[in-house]
């Protein structure tokens, strides 16, 4: 992981507060924690470096808010280089929601621990939140490149965009790296797909019934806990295939009133290691009813 990034995961994952900071304090203290840093070299490194972090914070706030996340951080003095945490966010349009969001970091630092069972599983949670149905998490192993499969269902006022012959189906993957996904991986993604579209003989013996039958157009999501290489990105949009990250999840996640929404961040995030726990309980209770 580069520093860029490690100091980044830092920001993202450290619980915030209502104050305004400098952010050299803020950076500072970042790479003492990420970096191991110290002393002079830790005060030549902030002095060499603020400026081109601080241009990267600025970008990155734009991306966030273009991608649909609410930023790390409000600027709240450009000039002299001030910032406060998301969560201090005077707009009363988005008030409840910000309520909401405080448990995103708490969210993110449980889908951390998740191992890649488990984070496979998060995302049939996931599509439970967005309303999905049919939500299959597939067992452990290679089952023909697909982790997760579901079904989601437009309302009548789409059908002039998806017509009525049925839901839309999502074919999933997901990939707990701990770097960005590169595009190879994006490329045996696509031929997965395609081996759906094809109906072949490798994905017949993964894909339920319900799944064969429907007419609903099929969309790839591939989810990469620590983002996506840029031509790994492109590559996707290329594709047609939805990409999301773990910060997508936690926003995504933590906004939902559907889930525990009068509950603490803490029992929030219990609340989701929870679902995460039960649901691969119920897949081997039923595969254990199936044999």
């Amino acid at each position: 992981m580069s520093d860029k990034s490690k100091i980044l995961y830092y920001f993202t994952r450290k619980e915030a507060d209502d104050r305004i900071h400098f952010f050299q304090d803020l950076f500072k203290r970042a790479v003492t924690l990420t970096l191991f840093k110290s002393g002079d070299e830790l005060e030549k490194y902030v002095e060499v470096n603020i400026n081109r972090y601080w241009n990267y914070i600025l970008r990155l706030q734009q991306q966030e808010k273009e991608k649909g996340i609410v930023p790390t951080f409000n600027i709240e003095d450009e000039l002299l280089k001030k910032v406060s945490w998301y969560t201090k966010n005077k707009d009363i349009n988005i008030k409840r929601k910000m309520h909401l969001l405080k448990a995103r970091t708490k969210i993110l630092n449980t889908i951390d621990k998740f191992d890649n069972r488990k984070y496979e599983a998060l995302a049939c949670v996931v599509c439970k939140l967005l309303g999905a149905k049919n939500i299959v998490l597939t067992p452990s192993g290679n089952e023909a490149g697909i982790d997760f499969m579901a079904t989601i269902n437009f309302s009548s006022n789409a059908h002039y965009f998806f017509g009525i012959n049925g839901p839309l189906r999502i074919i999933g993957q997901c990939k707990k790296y701990s770097s960005d996904v590169q595009v190879d991986s994006i490329k045996e993604f696509n031929s997965t797909l395609l081996d759906v579209f094809s109906l072949t003989e490798k994905v017949r013996k993964v894909l339920p019934n319900w799944f064969i039958t429907s007419k609903g157009p099929i969309i790839g999501w591939f989810i990469g806990h620590n983002g996506f290489q840029s031509g790994a990105e492109s590559r996707a949009k290329n594709y047609g295939i939805i990409t999301s990250d773990s910060r997508d999840l936690a926003e995504l996640i933590s906004c939902s009133k559907k889930f525990f929404p009068l509950d603490s961040p803490d029992e929030r995030s219990l609340g989701l290691i929870y679902e995460v726990n039960q649901l691969i309980l119920d897949r081997s209770i039923n595969m254990d009813i199936n044999r």
